[in-house]
């Protein structure tokens, strides 16, 4: 019984450690997919048309993506902008889309329309 009761600490305590180790790295970003370069990287953002008290919701992240189909996109997220905005029907909600680009790229995302965020409200 003694030598059962070893074996299964054994093992529990070797799974334990491979799990630590597995979830570990992917905390470092390795297994979620994370591209690696390196070039530097900006925020671009771009409004994505919601109006207050309205039942039309602005652009989703992945549609506006669409538009910036020849520049190579690092991360996306729909966000408030950080600025007042009147309380007042039809006036916009406030809510970007935000996207991680390459340097390289800031010139043609912006001839579609798309500004440089501040980097110190990334």
């Amino acid at each position: 019984m003694d030598r059962q009761l070893k074996n299964l600490v054994t093992g529990l305590c070797l799974y334990c450690c491979v799990a630590v180790l597995v979830l570990t790295g992917c905390a470092s970003g390795h297994c979620r997919g994370s591209q690696h370069t390196n070039e530097k990287h900006v925020y671009v953002f771009k409004p994505d048309g919601s109006k207050q008290c309205s039942n039309i919701k602005g652009a989703t992240v992945e549609a506006m993506a669409t538009e910036l189909s020849a520049v190579q996109i690092y991360s996306e997220e729909n966000r408030y902008d950080g600025k007042l905005h009147p309380q007042v029907c039809d006036f916009p909600t406030g809510r970007v889309n935000v996207y991680e680009i390459g340097v390289s790229d800031l010139p043609a995302a912006e001839k579609l329309g798309f500004k440089l965020l501040d980097p110190q409200k990334k």
